[in-house]
């Protein structure tokens, strides 16, 4: 039983959450930044670029979620080393709502995962009720 228990690999804990509650008006391929963080497990996450840098090679699971503002919309993608993975559009035409996205990716050691704005959007945030985040989690190396 020990070179059974031996041979399996414990997944390290490498999880991050972040917010932000200020919103504004974005640009085309604009990176969002989430300057509050609520957890930063192995310290993939950095607050001043919005980039999360993956410390292990593994299977992450990524969640964003925004708000639109004014009645117009707000439009985001999660791109992994460049290249979108997952995008999610939010749009209400009478008043404020919002939107989440998830996705899986296999991200390798020093990989970087970011959000980035998709046309011109416009984030509705404040202190009180909407929070946009961005959070990942290790699942499996």
């Amino acid at each position: 039983m020990d070179s059974i228990a031996g041979s399996f690999i414990s997944t390290p804990k490498i999880a991050f959450n972040a917010y932000t509650m200020s919103g504004g008006s974005y640009g085309h391929n604009q990176p969002l930044m989430f300057p509050y963080v609520l957890l930063n497990l192995g310290e993939g996450y950095d607050k001043t670029t919005g980039i999360f840098t993956a410390p292990v090679t593994g299977l992450y699971f990524f969640s964003a979620h925004i708000c639109n503002a004014n009645a117009e919309f707000m439009v985001i993608s999660i791109f992994h080393e460049g290249n979108e993975v997952a995008k999610t559009t939010q749009y209400e035409s009478s008043r404020d709502s919002c939107s989440s996205v998830n996705v899986p990716v296999m991200v390798n050691m020093g990989g970087k995962v970011s959000i980035k704005s998709y046309g011109a959007s416009n984030l509705q945030a404040d202190t009180k009720y909407r929070w946009p985040s961005f959070a990942g989690v290790l699942l499996h190396i």
